[in-house]
C-alpha cells in the first residue's frame, strides 16, 4: 500500500516539475535524489554513511543551490516539485528494496501486488 502511494507521488511531482521548469533545469531540480537516497537509506534501512559520502553530498547540495541561483526562468513551484519528486523517487527505491524479500525478490510479483 505505501509503495503505491509513493509511486503516485513520484509520477505526480515528476510531471509537475516538468510542467513548471525547462527541461534543461529538470536535472538540476532532480539532483537531490542521491541526497535523499543516502539519508533515507540510513533512516529506513539502517545503512551507515561515511564522512566521504557526506562530503560528496555537500558538493551535490551546493551544486543544486548554484543551479537554482543561476536559473534565468526560475520557478519556485517547479523547483519544490522537483525536490518532492526526488524524495518520492528515493522512497520508491528504498521501499522496493525493503519489500522485495517478502515476494521472494521477484519484481514481477511486486508489480502484481502493487
Amino acid at each position: 500500500f505505501p509503495l503505491s502511494l509513493v509511486f503516485v507521488g513520484m509520477i505526480t511531482f515528476n510531471n509537475l516539475c516538468l510542467k513548471y521548469v525547462e527541461v534543461s533545469f529538470y536535472n538540476v531540480a532532480r539532483s537531490l535524489t542521491i541526497v535523499f537516497n543516502v539519508f533515507l537509506s540510513r533512516i529506513f534501512l539502517g545503512i551507515p554513511t561515511s564522512c566521504k559520502t557526506m562530503l560528496c553530498l555537500a558538493i551535490v547540495i551546493s551544486g543544486f543551490v548554484m543551479g537554482t541561483h543561476g536559473e534565468i526562468n526560475f520557478s519556485l513551484i517547479g523547483t519544490v516539485s522537483g525536490m518532492f519528486s526526488s524524495l518520492f523517487v528515493s522512497l520508491n527505491s528504498i521501499f522496493t528494496k525493503k519489500v522485495l524479500p517478502v515476494v521472494d525478490d521477484n519484481h514481477w510479483k511486486l508489480t502484481f501486488y502493487n
